[in-house]
């Protein structure tokens, strides 16, 4: 029984005993029946009395937890990481968090009683919209929202409805995260991660090239131990030619004159292949040749002599060489010779047609800054010997590679692709530097920068320098 019916069972049984207690003449056994019941009834009233009390005491500690968990919630929904709306189901905020605000960038309470869609950028406004009608078993999605004076925001979205006590759609808990961050994130790794594969890539290519460097130097290790025994059977050929030039030139052979230039010639070749092959040899053992005054002008002037002698005359061989400047400087004769006959024999194979082979020799000053002088080379006096063609020219693809080793357009037998390869390497050694100009189906031209030394006081007499061949 309630507590609501036991005092309307104690008021209805307090009734009937006054009626009872009203009857005339009052009999002392009804008297003490009615004390009796009334006693009953006082019991009955402080039972209930107690009851009441209980059950207030549990209404007040039910009240109090119910304070405490409105309270609990109101602090989670207000302190959120995330930002929190309550809406009606037409979109009208009602509440918002702090999270929220700092998301749209206004203050809290500028966002109540605004629809949310005016936060919402015009692009996204339909699928919010759809979105608003049907909010209940969707998946979380993404919109950008616009800031006040700010550029908009990605934000991921999820949706929950709130229901009254009859089970109706009241109103609409939306969850928004910011996602700006780890969109940022992401292309911040994406950004890492194709740097890292292009540094895989580089560095890949560095190690096929370092092998590839290793192979070419396991070929020219054994080039040199080739190249030290062949030394020695051309130096025991060569030897018997350089002598019997000697013999020839004595007086009892009785040579003729027209002959002596001729001869002179020989020996002069002969003598410079033995010098290379001491340059090979000394190539070989890793050791240095004594550098002296050398001037360019006389190298260029030998040479000239020699492929004058050797070239078709559909090639014009032209040198400025001039006995007021023949470019001295310090270097071992016989590299030099070998750096300007090879690119004079590379310029000839160029100009299979025919053409003009040009060279010269000068004294430049190439100060700071001067476009001709590499950033790692010091502004001085140079002596440059130049070599230019009218040949086939250089592609520009391949000007980059002309001087490492091995390469070469020439057919497969026509060449080694270790010409330029050692010019550029005894023109380094000599701390200088090469520039090269070419312009495909109209030339090439090659200059040789040595550092510039002041003519000594007695020089040999120039060889070679007729103007025009």
């Amino acid at each position: 029984m309630g507590i609501s019916q036991q005092i309307e069972a104690v008021y209805q049984r307090a009734l009937l005993l006054r009626q009872r207690a009203t009857t005339s003449p009052v009999e002392p056994a009804l008297l003490d029946e009615a004390l009796r019941e009334l006693y009953f009834v006082l019991e009955e009233l402080q039972a209930t009395d107690s009851d009441l009390q209980t059950q207030n005491q549990r209404l007040l500690d039910t009240q109090q937890q119910l304070d405490s968990e409105r309270q609990r919630y109101r602090t989670l929904f207000e302190l959120a990481p995330d930002g929190y709306l309550v809406t009606n189901c037409q979109g009208k905020i009602h509440k918002a968090n702090l999270a929220a605000a700092a998301l749209f960038a206004v203050p809290l309470v500028n966002l109540v009683n605004k629809p949310l869609i005016v936060f919402v950028e015009p692009a996204d406004r339909p699928q919010f919209q759809a979105r608003l009608a049907n909010p209940e078993g969707l998946p979380d999605w993404e919109m950008m929202i616009t800031q006040r004076q700010a550029s908009s925001r990605a934000v991921a979205i999820a949706t929950a409805t709130i229901k009254g006590t009859r089970g109706q759609k009241t109103a609409i808990l939306w969850s928004l995260r910011d996602i700006g961050r780890h969109k940022q994130m992401v292309q911040a790794l994406n950004t890492a991660q194709t740097d890292l594969e292009h540094q895989i890539e580089a560095r890949t290519a560095e190690l096929s090239e370092a092998h590839d460097h290793l192979e070419r130097s396991q070929r020219l290790d054994s080039l040199g131990t080739l190249a030290s025994e062949l030394a020695h059977d051309l130096r025991n050929a060569i030897g018997p030619l350089v002598t019997a030039t000697d013999l020839l030139m004595l007086p009892k052979y009785d040579l003729a004159e027209s002959a002596y230039p001729l001869v002179q010639m020989m020996k002069s070749s002969a003598r410079r292949s033995t010098d290379l092959i001491d340059q090979l040899l000394m190539f070989v053992r890793g050791t240095e040749g004594t550098r002296v005054p050398l001037a360019l002008g006389h190298a260029l002037g030998e040479v000239v002599t020699i492929i004058r002698s050797t070239v078709p005359q559909t090639i014009s061989v032209q040198s400025r060489l001039n006995d007021n400047d023949l470019a001295w400087v310090e270097a071992e004769p016989t590299p030099v010779h070998q750096v300007l006959m090879n690119l004079c024999l590379n310029a000839c194979h160029a100009m299979t047609a025919g053409g003009t082979l040009s060279v010269a020799a000068e004294t430049r000053q190439l100060d700071q800054g001067d476009p001709q002088l590499p950033a790692a080379d010091p502004p001085g006096r140079y002596g440059v010997a130049t070599v230019a063609d009218t040949g086939c020219g250089i592609a520009p693809d391949i000007m980059e590679r002309i001087f490492d080793p091995f390469f070469t357009t020439k057919a497969a037998g026509m060449g080694t692709g270790l010409g330029l390869a050692t010019a550029f390497r005894i023109v380094q050694n000599h701390g200088g530097f090469m520039r090269v100009e070419s312009q495909v189906g109209v030339g090439t031209q090659f200059e040789v920068f040595l550092p510039a030394i002041a003519a000594p006081a007695t020089a040999a007499p120039a060889i070679g320098r007729s103007g025009k061949a």
